[in-house]
């Protein structure tokens, strides 16, 4: 996978991955002003410090659908 998909942070510099999921993630009312749910891809990323769980991580695309009306 790493071979298909170059991914750059908005700091210019490479983010590494493991691989990727698709979800479904439901931004509350409380945060948006009604409750949206975004199908998107994020990505699994390696372990930071020491986490227990895995960690994903969503691209600004998932959140412009915040700002779609």
């Amino acid at each position: 996978l790493g071979d298909l998909l170059d991914v750059e942070g908005a700091n210019g510099q490479s983010v590494p991955y493991l691989g990727y999921v698709e979800l479904s993630i439901t931004f509350p009312n409380e945060f948006v002003g009604s409750d949206i749910n975004v199908n998107t891809l994020a990505l699994v990323i390696p372990p930071l410090r020491s986490e227990t769980q895995e960690q994903v991580l969503i691209g600004t695309n998932t959140l412009d659908a915040l700002y779609a009306d």
